[in-house]
């Protein structure tokens, strides 16, 4: 393949992924903190932990999330989530999120409290 053949497919698939990107951006600006939060949770957490408002996770420690603000002050959990959440258990990683990936993580906590 010709060297300038080759800089304009280069260049093609350049553009292409920064529109892929930016659209990917954009989408994730039009969610609400309660969507970005459970889709966080679902990759860091789902995992093990129940996110649903029914039903039990799979790991038979991890607390269903629908019942942490029983357990735990949700302010404070935001803050450890900034931190560098540790467990005293070695399945459950040590996570450290952005403020805005912990503020997502607790709206959507809080968003799905039962009593």
């Amino acid at each position: 393949m010709p060297k300038t053949d080759r800089s304009k497919r280069t260049a093609a698939l350049a553009a292409f992924a920064a529109i892929v990107l930016l659209g990917s951006a954009a989408l994730a600006l039009d969610r609400t903190p309660v969507e970005r939060g459970r889709t966080l949770a679902a990759q860091l957490c789902g995992h093990c932990h129940s996110l649903d408002v029914t039903g039990a996770g799979t790991h038979p420690g991890a607390p269903s999330f629908r019942h942490l603000a029983a357990r735990i002050e949700l302010d404070g959990f935001q803050e450890r989530l900034r931190e560098g959440l540790i467990a005293g258990h070695r399945d459950m990683p040590q996570t450290k999120l952005t403020r805005d990936e912990a503020r997502a993580i607790t709206a959507f906590i809080r968003s799905i409290q039962t009593p």
